[in-house]
C-alpha cells in the first residue's frame, strides 16, 4: 500500500511538471496513472484518510486538465466528484478547519469552471458558499491571515461574476468587500492583485 501511495504521488508530480511545461497531453496521462492508482487503493481501504484524500485530489487534477484541454463536460464531472469526496471527508471530522478550507477551494475551483462553461448561477452559488466558509473561519480565528486572503479571493471573483452579468452594484459590494478582507489580512501576504481590484472599484463611485 505504501509503494503504491509513493506511487500515485510521484505520477501526480509527474503530470504537475507536464502541466507547468504547458503539455496538457502528458500531463493527463500522469494524471490519470496515478488516479487509477488511487481510485484501486480508495476501494481497498475505504477508512483511510489519507487514501481517500489523495481520490479527491485524483479527481480535481483530472478535472483541472481536463478543463484546460477544452473538455469541459468531463473536467465538471471530475471536479464535482472532487468537492464530493472533500465534503465527504470534512463531514466524518467538522472540528477540522484545514477540511473546510479543503471544501471552500474546491468549491472555488469548481465555481470558476462554471464561469467557464457558460452557467453563472451554479458559479454563484459555489463561490458563495466557499466565502460563506473562508468568512467564518477568519471570525473563528483572528489571528488567521490566510483565511482573509481567501475570503478577499473569493470576494473579488464573485465581484467579476457580477460584473459580467451587467449586475454592477452587486459587483461593487463584492469588490468593496474583497477589499475590506484585504485590509484585515494585510494585503502583502496575499496572492491577490490589489492593485487592480483597486482600479475595479474605482469605477463604482
Amino acid at each position: 500500500m505504501r509503494v503504491q501511495r509513493f506511487l500515485g504521488l510521484t505520477l501526480e508530480r509527474v503530470g504537475t511538471l507536464h502541466e507547468t511545461a504547458g503539455d496538457w497531453t502528458r500531463a493527463q496521462e500522469a494524471y490519470t496513472a496515478s488516479f487509477d492508482i488511487r481510485r484501486a487503493l480508495a476501494t481497498r481501504e475505504p477508512t483511510h484518510r489519507d487514501i481517500q484524500r489523495d481520490l479527491a485530489i485524483a479527481y480535481e487534477k483530472l478535472g483541472k486538465v481536463e478543463q484546460a484541454r477544452g473538455d469541459g463536460t468531463e473536467g465538471l464531472v471530475n471536479l464535482r466528484a472532487a468537492l464530493a469526496q472533500f465534503e465527504k471527508l470534512a463531514a466524518a471530522d467538522p472540528d477540522d478547519a484545514n477540511s473546510a478550507r479543503t471544501v471552500a477551494i474546491s468549491q472555488e475551483v469548481l465555481g470558476a469552471a462554471l464561469r467557464q462553461a457558460g452557467e453563472p448561477s451554479e458559479a454563484g452559488r459555489r463561490l458563495t458558499a466557499a466565502l460563506e466558509t473562508h468568512a467564518r473561519l477568519a471570525v473563528q480565528d483572528p489571528g488567521n491571515a490566510q483565511a482573509r486572503c481567501d475570503a478577499a479571493r473569493v470576494a473579488g471573483a464573485l465581484g467579476d461574476l457580477a460584473s459580467a452579468a451587467r449586475a454592477a452594484s452587486d459587483a461593487c459590494t463584492h469588490w468593496r468587500a474583497a477589499v475590506g478582507w484585504l485590509g484585515r489580512a494585510g494585503e502583502g501576504g496575499c496572492a491577490i492583485d490589489a492593485a487592480q481590484l483597486r482600479e475595479r472599484l474605482a469605477g463604482c463611485g
